[in-house]
């Protein structure tokens, strides 16, 4: 296990600025509806900020504010970032970002778990980048899928110490930790989830609230699906893009975060371009559009993106805004839910919209969870 502060030469970041001001701009036309992507002015927009006055510095030197790490996990690096609670007794706690975020998106709930200001417990917090993501590069092997994953996760926490612990995740984080509970269940104290796929379930009743998440989710599948039916089948032609235009990667991030979070169209309601760009720079500076994307392509392969049944204690955050709102009734079926929270604010990346709540809601579970 070795130390890692994130540094990158300054050559690299003016490779970056330069790339940017020498952009290939594609015909195109206003569109603040985004109803065909990214809409070119935002973007232009955002790429000037970027290639002027966005300062990676400043979010390296948020990295470096954390104790980080890298260890070799079988033959794979990972890269993890480990706060430990001023509470020698507390509760271990891995939470696990998805695609296409980073890191970056739990960094302003690291400290209020591990050291909560309005009461409650505390978590010694492990926060690492999913294998193919920002620093745990290269991808070692071939078959690093959501089941793999889940297997370097729980042999990452055993060689810190902790043989039992707490989950939280959305997105590929909550696929991962429901392989985890499956396949080490164990490990597993309780994992608290803002987002599960599971089959339908056959005659089960549906909410009003059910339909709609069912209509939104429908509607996603539609208008918004291109993106994982391409990771799926040819994330490394998507790689060479990605690799090579700025530009391009951030308009394949950004729309998502525009898409997918709770800001009502308006995706400067809920992120600065600040936020938005340290995620996207960091994808930019390592070279993961491809190899993230590839987690997509591992675990269709091996049809793990369903959860399986467990018996693990759950606790389920619903957020409103989020693309994947599936029936409680069919997630019950599936997983054993002993709190379910209606979050009437947040979408799919909730530790950067709504961070009070989503650490509250994480703090709550856990007391429920050791008062059974």
């Amino acid at each position: 296990m070795e130390h890692f502060i994130a540094h990158f030469d300054e050559p690299v970041l003016c490779d970056l600025r330069q790339r940017l001001r020498g952009t290939r701009w594609p015909e195109s036309f206003d569109d603040p509806t985004w109803s065909q992507g990214i809409d070119a002015t935002f973007l232009r927009e955002l790429c000037a900020y970027w290639s002027d006055l966005y300062d990676w510095r400043a979010d390296e030197a948020r990295l470096n504010r954390f104790d980080q790490w890298k260890s070799m996990v079988e033959d794979q690096t990972i890269h993890f970032i480990h706060r430990r609670s001023s509470n020698p007794d507390a509760m271990p706690l891995l939470i696990l970002h998805g695609w296409p975020s980073s890191i970056f998106e739990f960094l302003d709930i690291i400290d209020d778990l591990a050291d909560p200001t309005r009461g409650g417990p505390g978590f010694h917090v492990v926060c690492p980048s999913l294998p193919g993501f920002g620093f745990s590069t290269p991808v070692a092997s071939r078959g690093t899928d959501a089941r793999r994953t889940a297997d370097l996760m729980v042999e990452l926490m055993r060689r810190l110490g902790y043989l039992q612990f707490l989950g939280h995740g959305g997105d590929f984080g909550a696929i991962i930790l429901t392989q985890m509970a499956e396949r080490t269940p164990q490990s597993m104290l309780g994992m608290h989830l803002t987002m599960a796929f599971v089959p339908p379930s056959e005659n089960a009743p549906l909410t009003d609230r059910d339909r709609a998440g069912l209509e939104r989710l429908s509607r996603f599948q539609r208008d918004e699906y291109a993106y994982s039916a391409l990771q799926k089948t040819t994330p490394s032609t998507l790689g060479f893009a990605l690799a090579d235009s700025p530009v391009g990667q951030a308009a394949w991030i950004v729309e998502r975060f525009r898409n997918w979070s709770d800001c009502h169209g308006d995706v400067l309601s809920v992120f600065s371009m600040d936020q938005l760009l340290a995620n996207v720079t960091l994808y930019w500076l390592t070279a993961t559009g491809g190899s993230s994307a590839r987690l997509y392509y591992e675990t269709e392969q091996t049809n793990s993106f369903i959860a399986p049944r467990s018996t693990v204690p759950v606790g389920y955050a619903d957020f409103e805004g989020d693309t994947c709102r599936l029936p409680r009734s069919w997630l019950e079926d599936r997983l054993h839910i002993i709190t379910w929270t209606t979050m009437p604010r947040g979408g799919h990346f909730p530790a950067m919209e709504v961070p009070v709540e989503l650490a509250d809601n994480i703090r709550d579970f856990s007391i429920k969870l050791m008062s059974k």
